[in-house]
């Protein structure tokens, strides 16, 4: 057995990791910090390139060059990993192979079919009846003695996720400070891409968000959070995530036969909904799928694309468009494709 097998602890602080002891760690860093000028978020690498950097340290010390036999051997399969897990470490290492190459050090890269990512769980997408119906067991959740405000809070975080098509997390983390309730613009911080972006609400939306926060100046004033929980930070993912499940299982009369919805879902509704007005308008669907990238975040052109394949097939087929075609429009970071 190969020693230095778990690597070290986490790294919370920076982008560029310390306490780095192999000939790889100058490479490494550099990578890092690459990435971060190209917009990515680099910290997501830490921990796997932390235990590679261990794991080279003892079992290769003084060897500089990324070589055949040291990837495989790092990557082969542990006890108990789940194949996303590998897939993520053999895609990380192959992002630092394709960094090493590009800055002229001979390195194997490993291959694209080594350890394929497990495929996307297909999201169900909400019918207009089943949203109405979610709605209104959201609008008639109660206050409790725990959660004495939940009844103003839940109607307005879930339709600004949904409305606004925000990832779950960035409806909870929204800073009070990054809503400006006059222009209706909000300020989303820690995105995937490690960028700020601006989303703008509709009006109906303002409106609602101007009525919340009258109320949330009485009881949350002294937050910084525009939804605030009980204990002064923001709400759990769990707790939110409690929260839709029970309001998807009474929409459907009490029923949990019914799909595993999680609140992300509402996201998902979101841009099958624009795809599919932009389509019923004959809307240029080809130039408005870069604007709804922006709007929603996506780090890659793909992962809008990724909604095309929810529409009906002939919806798909009437607009006419070369969809495979989007992905070469806008250039992504040179050494990470995956």
């Amino acid at each position: 057995m190969f020693a230095g097998f778990r690597g070290g602890p986490r790294f919370v602080g920076g982008d560029e990791m310390t306490g780095l002891k192999s000939c790889f760690a100058p490479h490494i860093n550099g990578m890092l910090l690459q990435m971060e000028k190209q917009g990515y978020k680099p910290n997501v690498y830490h921990f796997t390139l932390r235990d590679f950097d261990s794991f080279c340290a003892a079992n290769y010390p003084g060897r500089t060059e990324l070589d055949r036999e040291i990837s495989e051997n790092w990557l082969i399969m542990r006890e108990n990993e789940s194949m996303k897990t590998f897939y993520r470490r053999a895609s990380n290492l192959r992002c630092f192979g394709r960094y090493l190459d590009s800055v002229g050090q001979n390195a194997y890269i490993v291959p694209v079919n080594f350890a394929r990512n497990p495929p996307k769980s297909e999201p169900y997408i909400f019918t207009d009846g089943e949203m109405s119906r979610i709605f209104e067991q959201i609008d008639k959740r109660p206050a409790t003695i725990y959660q004495p405000y939940r009844n103003i809070i839940l109607p307005v975080i879930f339709r600004l996720i949904y409305v606004c098509g925000l990832r779950p997390n960035e409806g909870r983390d929204l800073m009070a400070g990054d809503v400006n309730l006059k222009t209706g613009e909000l300020l989303i911080r820690r995105t995937k891409l490690h960028k700020d972006r601006v989303v703008v609400m509709s009006d109906e939306m303002l409106a609602l968000c101007r009525k919340y926060n009258k109320l949330r100046l009485k009881f949350g004033a002294d937050n910084e959070y525009f939804f605030p929980s009980y204990d002064g930070g923001p709400f759990a993912n769990r707790w939110l995530l409690r929260e839709f499940k029970e309001c998807w299982i009474k929409a459907n009369g009490g029923n949990t036969e019914i799909p595993n919805a999680t609140v992300y879902f509402l996201r998902h509704r979101f841009a099958s909904a624009c795809l599919n007005k932009w389509l019923d308008e004959k809307r240029d669907v080809y130039n408005m799928l870069i604007y709804l990238r922006a709007y929603m975040g996506h780090s890659n052109i793909a992962d809008t694309l990724y909604y095309v394949h929810l529409l009906p097939e002939n919806l798909a087929k009437s607009a006419g468009i070369d969809w495979t075609a989007l992905k070469g429009i806008i250039p992504e970071v040179q050494f990470c494709e995956d």
